[in-house]
């Protein structure tokens, strides 16, 4: 009687586990494009003022001792790229990205969105 619903729910949470918390899009000039959500923000106060259109800067960085990505926003630090995303990002050690979406009243890992050409 529920299988119905089931199977939907069921196709859902597999396609959430396939799409992650990045993608990645081909844009019209053929560049490829990063999204993805900011990880860490509730560890960090200097939130106040990001707003859509800001360009972020991305840094290489290591935590403890495997490679991670701060996300920076003039000097202040709002979070890290996703481990999950860090494979999908070149291998450099600066890079930039304009915020893409901004909801403050969301979960902290849903506050940010970065979008980068890569």
């Amino acid at each position: 009687m529920y299988r119905r619903a089931l199977l939907k729910l069921m196709g859902a949470f597999g396609g959430s586990l396939l799409y992650g918390s990045a993608f990645s899009t081909r844009r019209s000039n053929g560049q490829l494009g990063v999204t993805f959500l900011v990880a860490g923000v509730r560890f960090h106060t200097a939130l106040s003022g990001v707003v859509v259109g800001d360009r972020v800067t991305i840094l290489a960085a290591t935590y403890q001792g495997s490679r991670c990505y701060e996300v920076l926003l003039g000097q202040s630090r709002i979070g890290y790229v996703p481990r999950d995303t860090i494979g999908r990002l070149p291998e450099r050690p600066s890079m930039t990205g304009v915020v893409s979406a901004v909801n403050i009243n969301a979960l902290p890992w849903k506050r940010f969105e970065i979008t980068m050409s890569v």
